[in-house]
């Protein structure tokens, strides 16, 4: 195996994010899924689409922070 430096933390980096705020950024992202997973089980079919709608677009800003990551290399 070999290292490389396309990682989600290098990417925010890369972004102009200091290390301090690419840690906070990966943080609450994965507190914030965290957190949307918790009440799944006790919820009905519309909290879990609801639910499944904001996790939609939580990955839909950690894809957009890698696309902008990817193209601020290039």
């Amino acid at each position: 195996m070999v290292g490389d430096r396309n990682h989600f933390s290098h990417r925010l980096l890369a972004m102009g994010f200091q290390v301090r705020g690419a840690v906070v950024t990966i943080a609450l992202l994965t507190g914030a899924t965290g957190l949307l997973a918790l009440p799944l089980r006790r919820l009905g079919w519309t909290g879990a689409l609801i639910h499944l709608i904001g996790l939609a677009l939580l990955f839909g800003v950690i894809a957009a922070l890698e696309w902008v990551g990817r193209h601020n290399r290039e």
